[in-house]
């Protein structure tokens, strides 16, 4: 099997960015949004069950995450807590 020599794959790379972020015509960014986003998210949303279901699951007594939330907050916080 022959593999591309590296010069050749720099210079198909060189070109490809060249290509992309230098853009001929003028195009307005709304454009250049609409053109390069998907409107489907994604990841589904989850459904206020599911996010009760993974609070009730919560174990206590555990360190606060990275936002110093306290699991008990969320676990004993009540139904409105859980909705937010």
């Amino acid at each position: 099997m022959l593999y591309p020599q590296p010069d050749l794959i720099l210079e198909r790379w060189k070109d490809y960015f060249c290509e992309i972020l230098n853009i001929s015509k003028a195009t307005d960014t709304p454009t250049i949004i609409r053109e390069h986003t998907n409107t489907k998210p994604q990841i589904p949303l989850t459904s206020c069950n599911e996010i009760c279901c993974i609070i009730n699951n919560l174990k206590l007594n555990k360190a606060a995450g990275s936002n110093n939330v306290q699991p008990e907050l969320f676990k004993h916080g009540g139904r409105a807590l859980k909705q937010i």
